[in-house]
């Protein structure tokens, strides 16, 4: 939008602009209207010659009016728009692991970005108010969507395990031997009878990505109260459930790990 005081100034910026609008061939056969009536026929070549320059001039300031008016008016809009509401971004923590007490496996590790639904693929933090229906906290966000976020968070989980070296994200080039696929079933703040408490739901897979199979499969859930209905507490309440899921995932993996790549080798 405008500010009233700018209207008339951009209605005659309009206006100068639509002079540009008007056919050659009016200006030319002198019918283009005008305040005083029809313009005059030329009656010489001196007349066509001044009257191609007079059309070419008001052309010119024309075409800078109008990309003038268009300035001022994006400039009013965004003056207009005021300041964006400021939010405050959340990062997860890796949980601590207790030191391997064998050896790093000799196999590699991609971890696929987790599928998820459009509502879930976002940075904004979900509240579930009610069965089925998925909300926002205000003001707030994750460091990335969901997602991303998780399998960030599990490739941090594996490094800190200490049980494999050899793990990445599958965009990073790794030659891995297995692939661990996620689909993201659940990721939010749920509110029920007995208060709010984050939720984390997912179905693991373990592929071979050498005979192209899935040698595992395990579904994942985990919960954790928060202590009120505010984003923070649900924040801290997603802590404690990725405290619980994430070590889960990572003895899972390694155990389906090692048992494929024991009867795969000769």
């Amino acid at each position: 939008m405008m500010p009233a005081e700018m209207m008339p100034f951009a209605r005659n910026l309009a206006a100068a602009a639509a002079m540009s609008l008007v056919a050659p061939n009016a200006w030319a056969s002198g019918t283009a209207a005008t305040d005083a009536g029809p313009l005059p026929r030329s009656t010489g070549h001196r007349d066509d010659l001044r009257s191609i320059a007079t059309r070419l001039i008001v052309a010119r300031v024309a075409r800078r009016a109008a990309l003038l008016a268009c300035a001022l008016s994006l400039a009013a809009c965004s003056t207009l728009g005021g300041k964006q509401t400021p939010f405050a971004v959340h990062a997860p923590a890796v949980p601590a692991f207790a030191a391997p007490s064998a050896p790093p496996v000799d196999w590699q590790l991609q971890v696929v970005l987790p599928q998820s639904s459009s509502a879930l693929d976002s940075a904004r933090i979900a509240v579930m108010p009610s069965p089925g229906v998925l909300e926002v906290y205000p003001a707030v966000r994750w460091r990335d969507p969901a997602p991303r976020l998780l399998r960030s968070l599990v490739v941090q989980a594996f490094d800190a395990s200490g049980r494999i070296t050899g793990v990445s994200g599958a965009n990073a080039g790794l030659s891995a031997d297995y692939a661990l696929a996620i689909e993201l079933h659940d990721f939010q703040a749920e509110v029920g009878a007995d208060g709010t408490r984050a939720a984390i739901r997912l179905q693991a897979k373990l592929f071979d990505l050498r005979a192209n199979r899935i040698v595992a499969t395990r579904a994942f859930e985990a919960t954790s109260p928060a202590a009120g209905n505010d984003a923070a507490s649900a924040v801290t309440a997603f802590d404690a459930a990725l405290a619980q899921l994430l070590p889960a995932l990572v003895d899972w993996t390694i155990e389906a790990g090692n048992k494929a790549h024991t009867a795969r080798s000769p």
